[in-house]
């Protein structure tokens, strides 16, 4: 996501597969994530049930690049619909990320008829030789340890996709 922000800062019109960040909230149905409206001005979230989530403070998160702003709900214990948006003892937390006007713009794009054929032809024309090195040649993890070794390595396994590639144009 902080790549995505730099290559916009950079002017690099970027269209980028959303599917990692949105992996895990496709089965919470209303009370997803991307259901909840961020409020900047105000510092706030927004459940579908019209309730608000109040800031708590920034979090960074072990594995993850960057500060997170952490929202809770206000009145989770008597919200008729807690049961159905959290499991959670403290009530619904929302983390924005400080990349969240960034991954807004992309969905934005991708809305676009346009832009979403141009991703589609990207996952066609990009993914398939890294799926097919790593199904038919099996190349699933290096074998050597070092930067230089890696990189020799990398070379040869797209030396072999290559010559696989273009062996039945050249009979």
């Amino acid at each position: 996501v902080d790549m995505l922000a730099e290559a916009e800062k950079k002017g690099f019109p970027v269209v980028v597969s959303m599917k990692a960040q949105e992996k895990g909230h496709e089965n919470q149905g209303e009370f997803s994530i991307a259901h909840f409206v961020y409020d900047q001005e105000k510092n706030r979230c927004i459940c579908p049930a019209g309730e608000e989530l109040r800031f708590c403070g920034e979090v960074r998160r072990k594995h993850k690049s960057g500060m997170f702003r952490e929202y809770r709900c206000v009145k989770f214990k008597t919200c008729p619909f807690a049961g159905h948006c959290s499991k959670g003892k403290q009530g619904r937390r929302i983390r924005i990320s400080e990349y969240h006007d960034a991954l807004v713009r992309q969905r934005e794009k991708q809305k676009n008829p346009v832009k979403a054929q141009l991703l589609s032809k990207r996952m066609q024309i990009g993914e398939r030789p890294f799926a097919r090195i790593k199904e038919t040649l099996s190349f699933r993890r290096w074998s050597f340890f070092g930067l230089h070794k890696v990189k020799a390595q990398w070379v040869f396994v797209c030396a072999v996709s290559n010559l696989m590639r273009m062996y039945p144009i050249w009979l």
